[in-house]
């Protein structure tokens, strides 16, 4: 049985293509990491890296124990923004793989991976380049995937850990039906080396939620898939070591994030606590649904921070999708099991208007919209994506750096209280609550703080550039 997805194997073109993309990716973050705290959720974070205690949210729940014990040893060399930050560029480059795997994954699961530089050679350098590498230019370029990763978050790193995951179960699903196909029995190599890695997705997929609790959305549902195509081939014991493996992983971090937060019963509370504020606290498509609502969450998730480009990028995601409707509706059925439950949380549950929390989203997108423009073959579609790819990439790289130096806006605002507290010692600062946090970590100097309402998490009005790709600043 020949492998369908030699030509991303190391070494391949396509792989060169990725290390590139990943050096490009490192070398254009490393020096730009965020230099100052943001939002309240940056804030908490940097809390915990001195107090790891979730039930004081520090960083509030679920905890991100992961990210958080990686951000502690980068601490001890780093700032607490770059500590927290640098785990995005790091991860964020290293996607550049998985992000190739998993698109190559897709083609191959309808018996598309043949590339069109096989029947069509330069001058058209899209062409040539392949379609799962231009998609992942274009995702890793993507002025929402590029910017978060300087920021002193957790979503990059928890999303590459989510692509990892994704990858290896998509390889496995690509393994098993490959075997099928060729009337392979359950106990041969292909069949047993695709169980393997349904078991190793299991485990990396716990270890994604450890980094954040959403990853949960991008994985298990694909779990789920790859376990029932093995229906009559070896399911039961797929299920059986999966659930084994994902259970390891999860006691990992969640045996000592339980712990670190003062037993079950204090980390219950504080997670419940934690689900009420965000509940009561923020606009919530769930809670006041409405077309127009809804319109706005789809505007804020799918079209705003493509830095102008995004409905392009939406019409060539729609035509792609008509693609693999009429000729790759095994890629698309991993697509919406893979990302649609994603986003049917965020629109529901979670505050679009922080587009950030639309990252998970980028990659299919960017898979759809290359679908979309490499269907025209001799139209060298695949070159106009890796030009819009460039433009969004150099754009972005010139507001990172603008954002490295200026830092966030709350921290500013603080240096400029400190800065002026020094000949004035003991003024009074008021502040609304979204603020405590904030001047809880970095403080307000001689000044004296006067008594507010305190809220840990619930407001998010300092996000710095929840309009990244619309409104990205000059």
């Amino acid at each position: 049985m020949t492998d369908a997805l030699a030509p991303v194997r190391r070494g391949s073109r396509a792989w060169w293509i990725a290390a590139v993309l990943a050096l490009v990716f490192l070398l254009g973050h490393l020096p730009f990491l965020a230099s100052t705290l943001e939002d309240v959720d940056s804030v908490n974070f940097a809390l915990g890296l001195r107090d790891f205690d979730p039930g004081r949210h520090r960083p509030h729940p679920p905890g991100y124990p992961v990210y958080m014990a990686l951000g502690k040893a980068a601490n001890l060399a780093l700032s607490e923004p770059r500590a927290l930050a640098i785990w995005g560029a790091l991860f964020g480059a290293l996607s550049a793989f998985a992000l190739l795997r998993l698109f190559a994954a897709l083609d191959a699961l309808d018996g598309d991976l043949a590339q069109p530089h096989e029947r069509l050679r330069p001058p058209w350098i899209g062409d040539w380049i392949g379609r799962p590498a231009v998609a992942t230019g274009l995702a890793m370029m993507a002025p929402l995937y590029w910017m978060t990763a300087s920021r002193p978050l957790s979503d990059s790193s928890g999303l590459a850990v989510s692509l990892v995951a994704q990858a290896i179960l998509v390889t496995a699903l690509v393994r098993q039906r490959a075997a099928a196909a060729a009337g392979e029995s359950p106990s041969s190599a292909a069949a047993t080396q695709s169980a393997r890695l349904i078991l190793l997705g299991a485990f990396v997929s716990a270890v994604a939620i450890g980094f954040r609790s959403q990853a949960m959305w991008l994985t298990l549902p694909l779990l789920a898939l790859v376990i029932l195509d093995r229906a009559g081939r070896g399911a039961a014991g797929a299920i059986i070591g999966s659930l084994v493996w994902l259970t390891a992983g999860t006691l990992l971090w969640l045996v000592p994030l339980v712990i670190a937060s003062g037993g079950p019963v204090a980390y219950y509370a504080a997670s419940t606590s934690q689900a009420g504020e965000d509940w009561a606290g923020v606009d919530l498509l769930a809670t006041n649904l409405s077309a127009r609502r809804l319109a706005f969450a789809l505007y804020d998730t799918l079209i705003r921070h493509w830095a102008g480009a995004g409905w392009v990028i939406v019409l060539c995601a729609a035509i792609g999708t008509g693609v693999l409707l009429w000729r790759g509706r095994r890629a698309l059925l991993v697509v919406i099991v893979a990302f649609v439950p994603y986003a049917l949380f965020h629109l529901a549950f979670q505050e679009t208007v922080t587009t950030r929390y639309a990252l998970p989203l980028v990659p299919a997108m960017a898979y759809l919209a290359v679908r979309g423009l490499a269907w025209p073959r001799p139209a060298g579609g695949l070159t106009i994506v890796a030009a819009i790819a460039i433009v969004l990439g150099v754009t972005t790289a010139r507001v990172t750096a603008i954002y490295a130096r200026s830092g966030g806006p709350v921290s500013r605002g603080l240096a400029d209280i400190r800065a002026e507290a020094r000949g004035q010692a003991g003024v009074p600062v008021g502040m609304h609550h979204p603020f405590a946090r904030p001047v809880e970590a970095e403080g307000v100097g001689a000044a004296t703080p006067l008594r507010h309402r305190q809220r840990h998490h619930a407001c998010r009005s300092q996000e710095p550039n929840r309009r990244v790709g619309e409104d990205l600043p000059t």
